[in-house]
């Protein structure tokens, strides 16, 4: 499952919620979407406003019944991101790209393990190899996901970088 959104606070009386994003495509919010919850229950989506960041779910119909799910992870399956969700050529799902190994001229440097976002900015987390953890090499390290990736190879698992062993040194 792919976590897609966080519930927030409810907004006026009649079950709409404010929602936070954890994904860039706003289709995965259309309406009658199927989206989940804890133990897979599944929400059906009754109106989604890209402008003001608010959900609205049938059968929560009040403020009471949506207060229920405040704080909810919202999760979608990679099949249904996939389906709803075209991406460019070069562009890559955040969960295609964890735990690819990155190279940088032949050598390992180490595991994607994770995506963060800092002020718009996404940031591979990777998990330094092991051959440089032993060199007193950082044990993670950031890498800003921009032109320093020179190519990705999902298929096979591997991104091919610059510069990333200089972040390394410096981490």
């Amino acid at each position: 499952m792919i976590q897609v959104a966080v519930i927030g606070k409810t907004i006026g009386l009649k079950g709409q919620l404010k929602l936070h994003h954890k994904t860039d495509f706003d289709k995965q919010f259309e309406k009658d979407k199927i989206v989940y919850i804890k133990q897979n229950k599944s929400l059906r989506i009754e109106s989604y406003s890209e402008k003001t960041k608010t959900i609205k779910f049938y059968d929560f119909d009040t403020i009471d019944k949506a207060k229920t799910l405040t704080n909810s992870s919202l999760w979608t399956t990679e099949q249904d991101t996939r389906d709803t969700c075209k991406l460019s050529a070069g562009q890559y799902f955040w969960f295609d790209i964890i735990n690819c190994d990155i190279f940088q001229e032949n050598e390992l440097l180490g595991k994607v393990i994770d995506i963060q976002r800092f002020a718009d900015i996404d940031y591979l987390l990777i998990k330094t190899d092991k051959n440089l953890t032993d060199k007193n090499f950082s044990k993670t390290f950031l890498l800003p996901y921009d032109k320093d990736l020179l190519s990705c190879d999902i298929d096979n698992n591997k991104i091919i970088t610059i510069n990333a062993k200089q972040l390394l040194q410096n981490s």
